[in-house]
C-alpha cells in the first residue's frame, strides 16, 4: 500500500513529531509511504539538519509547491492539518482515485483559543471537520466534537529507559519543578511565568528530545496550564519519567491518567490555584513520589508502537 503524509510545515511542534512517528513506523513495516511538505512553508523556513536532531524521517521527505506533484499510483493519501486537507480535498476531486484521510489531532481554530473570537481561518479549520472522508482523532475529547466517519487512535510515546532509582534524590530538601514555555498564549506560558515570581520553578523551551529527557528525570513536579489541548502529549511525557504532573483537565489526560488519578488536577486555571496545589504537595513530599510512581506504571501502557500498530490497521479497514 503506498501512503502519503501531507504536513503543512516542518517545524517542532509535537503534531508534526507525531506524524513523524507514524509514517516512520508504517515504512518500517514495509509499506511504501512518503512524507510531503511545503517547499515554501509560510511560518518560516525548513531546517532538515536541526530536525533531524529532534525526530529522524526514515521515509521520504518530499517538497510540493502544489497538489499535482503528487503521485498518481498512491492508495490513501493522509491530511494532517486544515490547510492540507484543502488541498487533499482539491486532488480528489480531480483524481477520485486514492483514499482521502483526515489526520485529526486538535481542532484547529488558534485565533479563538488566542482571543476568544472565530477568524477567518478558524472557520476554514471547522469547515474541514465536515468533510465526508474518515477521520483519525488521537483522543476521545476529539472523538466526541468529529462528525461522520471517524476512528479513534491514541497517541503514544517512544519508550523512556528506567531511571527511577535515581528519581527523587533531593525531593524533601526543594522540589524541583519544571514549566516549559510554548510561546502559545492558550498553552498556559503567562500562568507558569505568574507562578514562577513566587515559586522556585525551572522555566525551559525549545528543548531537544536529549536535553529534555534529563530534563523531565530530574523532575519532581512537571506543570501543564493549557487552556486546551488534542491530546497533551507533554504530560504524557512527563509522566513517562516518573513526573508529579501538576495539570489542567485537557485532552486525553482523563484516558492515559486513569481518570486524573494519575496527576494532580488543577481545577482553577489560575496562578493562584497552581500555587495552592505546589504548596501542598511541597508540604507532602510522598504524595509527589505516590503520583509519580503511579504516572510511570500508567504511561508505559501508552507506547507509540501500540499507536503505529492501530493506524496501521485502520488504514487497512478504510481502504
Amino acid at each position: 500500500m503506498k501512503i502519503i503524509f501531507v504536513l503543512p510545515s516542518l517545524n517542532f511542534s509535537g503534531g508534526v513529531k507525531a506524524v513523524i512517528q507514524i509514517a516512520n513506523g508504517l515504512f518500517y513495516k514495509g509499506y511504501d509511504v512518503s512524507v510531503y511538505v511545503p517547499r515554501f512553508p509560510k511560518n518560516g523556513t525548513i531546517n532538515m539538519r536541526r530536525l533531524k536532531g529532534w525526530i529522524i524521517p526514515l521515509c521520504p521527505v518530499k517538497m510540493y509547491i502544489s497538489n499535482i506533484q503528487f503521485l498518481k499510483d498512491v492508495d490513501i493519501i493522509v491530511a494532517t492539518s486544515y490547510e492540507t486537507m484543502y488541498i487533499v480535498d482539491e486532488l480528489w476531486h480531480s483524481r477520485k482515485n486514492f483514499t482521502p484521510v483526515y489526520f485529526v489531532q486538535h481542532i484547529e481554530t488558534w485565533d479563538y483559543y488566542n482571543e476568544g473570537e472565530y477568524s477567518v481561518k478558524d472557520y476554514l479549520a471547522l469547515n474541514t471537520y465536515l468533510t465526508p472522508y474518515p477521520k483519525i482523532v488521537v483522543s476521545k475529547w476529539l472523538y466526541d466534537r468529529m462528525p461522520g466517519e471517524k476512528y479513534l487512535v491514541p497517541m503514544g510515546i517512544e519508550p523512556v529507559s528506567d531511571n527511577m532509582g535515581m528519581k527523587y534524590a533531593h525531593l524533601d530538601e526543594c522540589p524541583f519543578i519544571t514549566g516549559i514555555l510554548r510561546g502559545i498564549p492558550w498553552k498556559g506560558d503567562d500562568i507558569i511565568i505568574k507562578v514562577s515570581e513566587t515559586h522556585p520553578i525551572n522555566i525551559y523551551k525549545n528543548l531537544s528530545n536529549q536535553y529534555l529527557d534529563q530534563i523531565l528525570w530530574k523532575t519532581d513536579i512537571f506543570l501543564s496550564a493549557s487552556l486546551y489541548e488534542g491530546f497533551n502529549l507533554p504530560v504524557l511525557e512527563a509522566m513517562a519519567h516518573g513526573c508529579c504532573c501538576v495539570t489542567t483537565n485537557t485532552g486525553a489526560i482523563p484516558e492515559y491518567s486513569d481518570r486524573g488519578s494519575g496527576v494532580v488536577l488543577v481545577k482553577e486555571r489560575t496562578p493562584d490555584a497552581f500555587c495552592r496545589v505546589i504548596d501542598d504537595l511541597r508540604s507532602r513530599p510522598e504524595e509527589i513520589r505516590e503520583v509519580g510512581w503511579k504516572a510511570r506504571q500508567l504511561a508505559e501502557q501508552w507506547t507509540i508502537q501500540k499507536t503505529i500498530d492501530k493506524f496501521e490497521k485502520v488504514l487497512n479497514d478504510i481502504r
